[in-house]
């Protein structure tokens, strides 16, 4: 069966702002995981919103692979929203630009929270179910502060994605999660610190 992770809850900040919070909440019964993330981000200079962020998705793990996910986000005033379906080695995939199948032995989102993610070449995003070709650095030895305490970490870089757009920096205790620091294509730099079990 599936082992079912710690819940958690991080901080997201622009530089010392804080934007919001993204939180992961995992059950399982035996055989599969269900993961259900919600994040709400919001940046304002005075009365303007220069940055809004909404998202909620639900993946079902079993096996190690995807079963199903389904996500609702909402960028700036751009929408989006996908359906996947795994079944008999072909992914059904419904998004608001239409629908599809292909061909997928194991289809895995992006789940942090699984070190295993380090070792994969190729990934779905599930903000728009788009395809992404990713590769991850050698981990390197960094510190991080969680909790008000200053811990000892591993950070890996993960690149990919059209345009090399998908820049992040994950932070990992072992195989514990612990944050991520993404370079976005406005040059907006997030951080997701703060972990704290929920």
């Amino acid at each position: 069966g599936e082992v079912v992770p710690l819940n958690r809850s991080f901080d997201a900040f622009i530089g010392e702002r804080q934007l919001g919070t993204h939180r992961y909440e995992f059950t399982g019964d035996g055989e599969a995981l269900t993961l259900r993330s919600e994040a709400q981000f919001e940046f304002k200079l005075g009365f303007l919103t220069l940055f809004s962020y909404d998202h909620v998705a639900e993946e079902r793990w079993s096996n190690g692979c995807l079963t199903r996910f389904q996500s609702s986000t909402e960028v700036n005033d751009k929408r989006f929203k996908v359906n996947g379906q795994l079944e008999d080695g072909v992914l059904a995939l419904e998004t608001l630009d239409g629908a599809e199948e292909r061909p997928e032995a194991c289809a895995w989102t992006f789940p942090y929270w699984n070190r295993a993610i380090t070792q994969r070449s190729e990934l779905i995003n599930i903000q728009d179910g788009k395809r992404a070709e990713v590769t991850f650095s050698p981990p390197r030895p960094a510190q991080l502060e969680v909790g008000g305490v200053l811990r000892r970490v591993e950070a890996q870089d993960l690149k990919g994605g059209e345009e090399g757009k998908i820049d992040i920096t994950l932070y990992y205790d072992g195989p514990l999660w612990l944050g991520k620091y993404a370079r976005t294509a406005a040059l907006v730099f997030i951080t997701f610190f703060g972990f704290s079990a929920i």
